[in-house]
């Protein structure tokens, strides 16, 4: 397994309400397929493939990694919206998800009152590392650097709208300096951390899974329960330690309050820094 690097009322009234008929029997009855809006390798990728491996072998029904990578992860997202809200269809979902509602002018699904939270898996901290020639090792003398020299230090990331982007952003805000930012098509010991030099500093990377808005309750608690027992094994959370990963395995209730707190943080560093998509 690779390193992984890096009103909101509605969606709990949604995780609440079971407005969709339970299929008879018990669940699950099928395969089950869980949407990854990325391409295979990547941190949702392995991190969807790694529970889905665990509810094959408690359920005995296979799950399906589904990658759907494109549109900055919307072709995928818009796929899980319109899909039956009966538990069958998941959404592997990040930081990207709660970026998207600000930065993209419009969005062919809406992303509170279209989908149900399930479950935060993990996060992940982002790192900051540059390149020996530059005259800074620490945050402290990067803001100095970059004052001194507005525009002129560029730093890239894993793409428009990653938290790696987003999180330079807030850096520059916070630092009050100028940098230019460099795109990439995928995602330090005794060194002090972004949040030592500039209080408040806050930039992880994220991840759990969505439903379909209107998936009865009880499939999604059942969903919530079984993952979370995977999260809580030894094995896993060995694994996802190693790659620096901290296990989550919270609430529906509490990823919902999560997640609308990301869409307000992210939603004010898009605005502030001017990278809305025209």
């Amino acid at each position: 397994m690779k390193r992984l690097i890096g009103s909101m009322l509605a969606i709990t009234a949604c995780t609440g309400a079971a407005h969709g008929a339970v299929p008879p029997g018990p669940y699950p009855q099928k395969s089950i397929r869980i949407i990854v809006p990325f391409a295979p390798q990547g941190p949702n990728d392995i991190l969807a493939r790694l529970v889905g491996q665990k509810l094959n072998e408690t359920w005995g029904q296979q799950v399906i990694v589904d990658n759907r990578p494109g549109g900055g992860t919307v072709i995928g997202t818009e796929l899980a919206a319109r899909a039956p809200a009966d538990g069958y269809t998941l959404l592997m979902v990040s930081t990207s998800t709660a970026v998207n509602p600000t930065l993209k002018r419009t969005l062919p699904y809406d992303t509170v009152r279209d989908f149900a939270p399930v479950i935060r898996l993990a996060e992940t901290p982002n790192v900051l590392a540059s390149h020996p020639s530059l005259p800074a090792t620490n945050v402290a003398g990067l803001v100095k650097l970059a004052k001194a020299k507005p525009g002129e230090i560029t730093y890239a990331s894993g793409g428009v709208g990653t938290s790696t982007h987003l999180g330079g952003e807030m850096l520059a805000m916070m630092g009050g300096v100028k940098m230019t930012h460099v795109a990439y098509k995928g995602a330090a010991p005794g060194v002090p951390t972004i949040g030592e030099t500039l209080p408040g500093f806050g930039a992880n990377s994220w991840f759990g899974i969505f439903a379909p808005a209107n998936t009865p309750r009880e499939i999604v608690t059942r969903l919530n329960t079984e993952i979370a027992r995977v999260l809580a094994t030894p094995a896993v959370r060995e694994q996802l330690a190693l790659d620096g990963a901290e296990v989550i395995a919270n609430t529906p209730e509490q990823f919902a309050e999560h997640f609308r707190s990301e869409i307000a943080k992210w939603g004010k560093v898009v605005e502030l820094a001017g990278v809305r998509e025209r």
